[in-house]
């Protein structure tokens, strides 16, 4: 099932049908998505350097909530 969650200062929302994590928020109030008013402070992502054999790349990825960023190298 679909959830809507919102961050404290209503500026960003999420749909969601798994878990919420940590180190995904809102980045004017740095607090997490929620609802009903169980908001926590915003953590840092846990980056580890992941390389792609397909591609050939390197990458970042957060191991609490997958999130991918590329890497300038």
């Amino acid at each position: 099932m679909m959830k809507v969650l919102r961050c404290k200062c209503g500026a960003k929302a999420v749909f969601l049908e798994g878990d919420n994590f940590e180190c995904m928020g809102c980045d004017i109030c740095l607090t997490t998505f929620a609802s009903d008013g169980e908001y926590r402070l915003l953590q840092p992502h846990k980056w580890s350097i992941v390389f792609d054999d397909q591609n050939g790349t390197i990458y970042l990825r957060c191991s609490v909530c997958l999130m991918e960023d590329k890497l300038g190298i």
